[in-house]
């Protein structure tokens, strides 16, 4: 069922006490730059779906195929729906597939701006980035090239540097000289996703949202989150091992360890 499409909202809140809403962002981020409109510019997704229904025996019409085979692929954005991208495009025999990522190549290991339990920046690599692809860093998409007839034939790019300016902010200028144009005849947009679908199930909810299409995170709670996330920044290396309880957690073994961490903060919190 698509709760808000093919069943209408009421038939859960008239039938249950409570409704928890536990989905994500859906709606992906568009790179709204000059050339978006040719041919051969696509949503990650759209590429992946598409390619799961393919294998699982459903028939795409000929005109909405979105295929990889012979083509030289960009993948634009490092995550795992970037990853995906290039193992369904190497399983399709692409000509050559390469992905790009705005942001500087991460550190083979942890870096220290993100220590646990924060999610790690460190270098990943999947299964499918083994199979073959060419990783690139720090470089800004400048424009989508297309022919005659509208469909995309190139790409052009530039290598970005990074720099904190004096409000703290990182920003990125371009590296003069760097401007180039790369053949490409399918792009696929991996660039993460801005909010959920508000069409059906939230409208039907009237589900408040912000600026930004998100529902609004409580002051309250947000503080109180934000204060017990510095707690745990600041102390995580002195953990002792019967907090962490985790063999992989060597920092906190080695270190003195100090005042416990006030662990019933977070059991407190209502979120």
């Amino acid at each position: 069922a698509n709760i808000g499409v093919n069943m209408p909202v009421t038939d859960l809140t008239d039938n249950f006490d409570a409704v928890v809403l536990c989905g994500g962002s859906t709606v992906p981020r568009d790179l709204p730059i000059k050339g978006r409109h040719f041919k051969g510019v696509h949503f990650a997704m759209d590429f992946l779906t598409q390619s799961n229904k393919r294998v699982a025996g459903d028939e795409i019409a000929k005109e909405a195929e979105i295929m990889a085979t012979d083509k030289n692929v960009l993948v634009i954005g490092g995550g795992d729906t970037g990853s995906d991208c290039v193992g369904t495009s190497n399983r399709h025999k692409a000509k050559s597939v390469t992905q790009i990522e705005l942001l500087v190549k991460p550190p083979n290991e942890r870096a220290e701006s993100t220590p646990w339990p924060l999610w790690p920046m460190e270098l990943r690599t999947s299964s499918s980035h083994e199979e073959g692809c060419d990783r690139k860093w720090a470089i800004l998409t400048k424009e989508f090239i297309g022919d005659k007839k509208g469909n995309l034939k190139a790409v052009k790019l530039v290598d970005i540097e990074w720099k904190v300016g004096e409000n703290g902010r990182s920003t990125f200028v371009e590296v003069e000289g760097t401007e180039r144009e790369i053949p490409c005849e399918l792009a696929l947009l991996a660039i993460g996703f801005v909010h959920p679908l508000h069409d059906g199930m939230l409208q039907q909810l009237k589900v408040e949202l912000d600026n930004r299409g998100n529902h609004p995170f409580p002051e309250p709670q947000m503080a109180a989150l934000e204060n017990l996330l510095h707690d745990i920044r600041t102390r995580w290396r002195i953990l002792p091992e019967d907090i962490i309880g985790h063999s992989d957690m060597a920092p906190g073994r080695k270190t003195d360890p100090g005042p416990r961490f006030d662990w019933a903060r977070l059991k407190r919190l209502e979120l």
